[in-house]
């Protein structure tokens, strides 16, 4: 699931802008997305208690993996 060179080099990379959460809950445990238009990070079910809506959000992942390493969610400014 993480592709290990990244994560061996602490190599994370960054998103930071509007953003759209989803929350998918599906038998197999679901999980928390941030969606960033084309580009999508995912995150556990219930990821820090983060509720479904339009942020402002930072998040760092590596390069090549399904899960992000962190996510920080602001009140959106744009309002998209």
């Amino acid at each position: 699931m993480f592709d290990l060179p990244y994560v061996l080099a602490e190599k994370a990379k960054q998103y930071k802008g509007d953003c759209e959460i989803f929350i998918f809950d599906i038998t197999r445990g679901g999980h928390t997305e941030a969606n960033f238009g084309k580009d999508s990070i995912m995150f556990l079910k219930d990821y820090q208690g983060v509720a479904e809506g339009n942020y402002y959000c930072e998040v760092e992942y590596y390069p090549g993996t399904e899960p992000g390493k962190s996510l920080k969610i602001y009140q959106s400014k744009g309002g998209f």
